[in-house]
């Protein structure tokens, strides 16, 4: 009895090393041509820190995505963005920025196992910057003379995405966004990480 627990355990654990190894049902499901996933991701810009510090930003992006093949397909995403800006007065006022995007997302490599993927995207973006919640006022000495308007640009970043089953995978990136049309600044880095779940 006592062998026939070890011979059982044995298989067991030999079955498990095959299967984070060798993952066939992750091979057949993840990045599926017409499988459609949600991303749903969010971090760091430009200068990283948690403090809302001179030019201190996070970020939020949800996305859907729909593969035309097993290596890449079309994604449309929402994000938002809020940067903190020092002022003469040492007051910081938030400037906010929300786009829609669309683009596409393509496969670079993958490891052996198909579990880690290196992926590179490029999306057209159209948004709206909001600066000082669109006060005009700073305090009782300062004026802003930057005009909210809309802004167009484009984002471009890569992204290491590890598969941790056959519906979810781990995310994480490093980018950068062009808006030339911003009043403030044309280039923002980002970093980040989060999950895309592949359940459609």
């Amino acid at each position: 009895m006592k062998q026939l627990l070890v011979v059982n355990l044995c298989k067991m654990i030999r079955n498990l090393i095959v299967i984070f190894l060798f993952p066939v049902s992750l091979i057949a499901q993840i990045h599926s041509k017409s499988q459609k996933a949600v991303s749903i991701s969010g971090g760091m810009m430009d200068r990283f820190s948690r403090n809302k510090g001179d030019n201190s930003a996070v970020w939020l992006n949800i996305a859907v995505s729909k593969y035309n093949s097993r290596s890449g397909g079309i994604r449309y995403g929402l994000n938002f963005q809020e940067k903190y800006y020092e002022t003469i007065i040492q007051k910081r006022i938030p400037v906010n920025q929300y786009f829609g995007e669309v683009g596409y997302g393509f496969e670079l490599t993958k490891s052996r196992s198909k579990r880690f993927y290196l992926n590179a995207h490029v999306s057209g973006l159209v948004g709206y910057e909001s600066i000082n919640n669109e006060k005009k006022e700073v305090g009782t000495t300062l004026f802003i003379q930057n005009e909210c308007k809309i802004l167009v640009g484009m984002q471009l970043y890569t992204e290491v995405e590890m598969i941790l089953s056959t519906k979810t995978s781990f995310i994480l990136s490093v980018g950068q966004i062009w808006t030339p049309t911003s009043d403030l600044q044309d280039f923002h880095s980002k970093v980040g990480f989060g999950v895309r779940l592949n359940y459609f």
